[in-house]
């Protein structure tokens, strides 16, 4: 207690002071904790956002290649055309990348479509249909959930430089002639990698 205080006032402003002290300390923690880690940056929010537009894309459209000596002749039979001629060779572009069997199948997959993901597409071509830019690096999964049908990853794998990784699970029907197999999607994007 200061020295003639009678009301009492002193022990109040000695707790108040401490309590700002205590708000100052606590702040700058988070903000130092906020920094270190790139989880809590809006770099993030972006690979979360392009994530699900990546995973969306695969299971609600078909797909779309056009023949560059027609353009007004789209295909949706992308996965019959080798890779060798959608966009390296200027004979086919691809304008969409999706798997579903037909533009009525939401969340229905072609079977033929998720083979050629892996057969006909190499990465380059799946990262600049999809618009991936700035060393973004891809991960598709597709296994099914109650036998081992189907079990296939393309893309690139993580390393431990790796960062920023956001993963997007779905499920999906693939058809396999009359079969209808449950499927599991993983969409995953990151920084840094290497090729599969």
């Amino acid at each position: 207690m200061l020295k003639g205080d009678k009301d009492g006032i002193a022990p109040v402003i000695e707790y108040i002071f401490a309590f700002t002290v205590f708000i100052l300390v606590t702040s700058i923690y988070f903000t130092a904790v906020s920094t270190l880690f790139d989880s809590s940056s809006g770099e993030t929010t972006g690979v979360e956002d392009k994530c699900i537009s990546v995973s969306e894309s695969l299971v609600s459209n078909t797909g779309m290649v056009s023949n560059m000596n027609k353009p007004h002749m789209k295909t949706r039979n992308w996965e019959y055309i080798p890779g060798v001629h959608i966009n390296n060779e200027n004979v086919y572009y691809m304008e969409s990348l999706g798997l579903c069997r037909d533009n009525r199948s939401y969340g229905v997959l072609s079977y033929d479509k998720i083979i050629a993901l892996v057969d006909v597409l190499d990465i380059q071509i799946i990262k600049d249909t999809l618009g991936l830019k700035n060393n973004m690096e891809i991960n598709i999964t597709i296994t099914s959930v109650n036998n081992d049908i189907i079990d296939l990853s393309c893309g690139a794998s993580q390393t431990e430089s790796s960062k920023n990784t956001v993963t997007i699970h779905r499920s999906a029907v693939v058809i396999n002639d009359k079969a209808r197999i449950i499927c599991d999607i993983g969409v995953t994007l990151f920084y840094g990698g290497s090729n599969l």
